[in-house]
């Protein structure tokens, strides 16, 4: 079987050196292991098509994904997050090939246009030429699967993945602040700024973009703000932060991704860092309360205080942490990923 993986953003020349090794490969989602599992997987951008290297300076990023169709019908499988933009040309031209799309946006679309709609007909107009979907969330594809019956046979859960290879858990002599990394919209960062005023003797580090704290006036003193950092500086802060702040908007806010944090939330668990997080409805797949982190409701910025302090006993932070390290590594790695994302595959090329 030969897939295609089209990624929404550039991959090639963005990594130096060798994968997992001088970098995680967790951004591939499983796609380097999948030959294990009988998939010959590779990428194309469209400069690789034949149009690439004229057209491309020209083109927008949807019209540059629907042109990749052309390009991909050779393939069995195609699999990404725009290969939406990609099934108007399969209802004029029909092919053989199976269009699998990587969810990241439906459950925010239908938050955000009624059933009755016309955004909502096009999108389940087009989404009916999908043969597969897959969710890093079941809580966001049951969703989908009440709001569109239609499709609910198309629909596919697979967990996220990281590179558990190159993140190695430390569970001892960190130093004393708290983390919070995010660029996506739905993260909250104004509770975690309420926090911080209650905390003034404790120090916090958000990794973000100036978009995230823009609306947010008289910054305390005791946070430190990183924008567009390096891989390195990230993965030192991952490895002396004293604990993760995952704090997002409720599950009914309209901007962001669908599961804000999944990447941030499982690169923690690999190296050891506990974690504070919002209840978001995809949490449940990949840890529990009390067991593998700690758990808040929304916009309650002294359930986060009381967290803190519960976390802060060195005994009960090693047992989250080693908890969840042993998802990492039994369940929530890249490998795994590709094993989901195989089968997946196979089942859709079989129907």
């Amino acid at each position: 079987m030969r897939a295609l993986y089209v990624f929404s953003g550039k991959r090639r020349n963005v990594f130096q050196g060798v994968s997992s090794v001088d970098y995680p490969d967790t951004q591939f989602y499983g796609m380097n292991h999948l030959k294990d599992f009988g998939v010959d997987a590779e990428y194309k951008e469209f400069e690789d098509s034949s149009m690439g290297n004229f057209f491309a300076p020209y083109l927008g990023f949807r019209v540059k994904h629907s042109l990749m169709y052309f390009y991909a019908r050779k393939y069995d499988v195609v699999f990404g997050i725009s290969i939406i933009y990609m099934l108007i040309w399969k209802k004029i031209i029909p092919t053989k090939t199976k269009f699998i799309i990587f969810n990241s946006v439906f459950v925010r679309m239908l938050n955000v246009y009624a059933s009755t709609s016309w955004q909502f007909k096009v999108l389940v107009w087009i989404l009916k030429d999908a043969d597969g979907i897959v969710f890093l969330s079941q809580a966001d594809m049951k969703k989908v699967a009440d709001s569109i019956p239609s499709i609910a046979d198309k629909l596919y859960f697979v967990h996220m993945g990281v590179d558990a290879q190159y993140l190695k858990p430390t569970y001892d002599e960190r130093m004393n602040f708290f983390l919070s990394v995010g660029r996506d919209n739905a993260r909250d960062y104004k509770t975690l700024v309420d926090v911080a005023r209650k905390m003034p003797d404790e120090e916090f580090h958000f990794v973000c973009l100036p978009r995230n704290i823009e609306d947010i006036e008289d910054m305390p003193a005791n946070i430190r703000i990183h924008i567009n950092i390096p891989r390195e500086n990230l993965d030192n802060l991952y490895r002396q932060a004293k604990a993760l702040l995952l704090i997002t908007h409720n599950d009914s806010y309209t901007d962001g991704s669908d599961s804000s944090g999944p990447t941030v939330l499982l690169e923690a668990m690999a190296v050891g860092l506990p974690i504070i997080a919002s209840k978001k409805a995809y949490i449940g797949d990949y840890g529990s309360h009390n067991v593998d982190m700690c758990l808040v409701d929304f916009y309650d910025s002294d359930a986060i205080v009381r967290s803190i302090r519960i976390i802060s006993d060195p005994v009960k932070r090693r047992s989250i942490a080693e908890h969840a390290r042993l998802k990492v590594d039994t369940i929530c790695n890249t490998q795994e990923m590709a094993h989901g994302l195989s089968d997946v595959f196979k089942k859709v090329c079989a129907k």
